[in-house]
């Protein structure tokens, strides 16, 4: 699903206070000083609207690994259950690198919400990124949110743009996987962007509440399970997804939150929001696991 903010209200302002102003001229109502002021309004508005900024988003539905990534006329193709991202090496596009490459490839960096992508990030690299570095030495943190920063260029010698791709990464059973939620880029020719923007109002997770199902307080049985129950506040946030994780090895959890627990003891559960705010503080619950070994 892909949307513009593309200002529609304000054209329509634009034009009825142009339509306006002309009719009024014409009818002999303003004196020539207030039409020459009221024309200098026109310009100053229709240049100052032709100079925000507006991003072009793009939601994966469902999110996971689409293949690929479409940015107008460029494009980045995934493999390698989307560890692997390929694009234009002939091009500026390029992704925003922690300084180092391997094999002339990127090491891409780890961005959280609200870091500004633009000229003055480093892009490094010939053609493809690698979210883990091919597996030697993880560079994204696992089982959290981040961001790729991307540098595009549409065509050869055109100007730069720059975007943002939401990702996570997770190991299952050894291996590395990517799950791709969004992307978006500004398409000003060299103006920056944030991590996360995607031009429309976003209502960040201020808080969650986490507890067991039918409010289930313990687990009492060897290897026992119990689901895990998240309520996001306020209601209206623009993403409601967590991740679940654990903090030590008391029990397992799943990407779904299923706890399993695995020996005696007080487990410290945390759903992180995926909207890049990550505010574990206000969304940890100790949670007591009595397993009769």
């Amino acid at each position: 699903m892909k949307q513009t903010n593309n200002f529609l209200l304000s054209l329509y302002d634009l034009y009825l206070a142009d339509y306006l102003i002309i009719n009024y001229m014409r009818q002999g109502f303003f004196t020539l000083t207030l039409k020459r002021f009221l024309l200098i309004i026109l310009v100053f508005l229709s240049f100052n609207l032709s100079t925000k900024a507006s991003i072009v988003y793009t939601n994966i539905t469902p999110h996971g690994n689409p293949g690929i990534l479409i940015f107008n006329a460029d494009t980045i193709s995934l493999s390698d259950d989307g560890l692997l991202l390929d694009y234009d090496a002939s091009s500026l596009t390029n992704i925003y690198s922690n300084g180092t490459a391997s094999n002339n490839n990127d090491d891409p960096k780890a961005l959280f919400n609200g870091f500004s992508i633009g000229s003055g990030g480093n892009f490094i690299g010939d053609g493809e990124g690698s979210v883990n570095n091919y597996g030697s030495g993880i560079t994204f943190p696992y089982n959290t949110v981040c961001f790729i920063g991307v540098r595009l260029q549409f065509i050869a010698s055109g100007p730069v743009y720059y975007g943002w791709i939401r990702v996570k990464l997770t190991n299952t059973n050894g291996v590395d996987s990517v799950t791709y939620y969004d992307y978006a880029y500004n398409n000003i020719a060299g103006q920056a962007i944030l991590a996360g923007d995607n031009g429309m109002t976003r209502v960040l997770v201020s808080s969650i509440n986490v507890h067991g199902k039918l409010g289930a307080t313990t687990i009492t049985t060897m290897h026992g399970t119990l689901q895990m129950i998240d309520t996001v506040f306020p209601s209206n946030a623009t993403v409601k997804t967590v991740s679940w994780k654990v903090g030590d090895t008391l029990g397992t959890i799943t990407q779904y939150g299923l706890l399993t627990a695995k020996y005696n003891g007080v487990l410290k559960v945390i759903a992180v929001a995926e909207d890049g705010t990550d505010t574990t503080d206000l969304l940890i619950l100790l949670y007591q696991i009595k397993q009769y070994l």
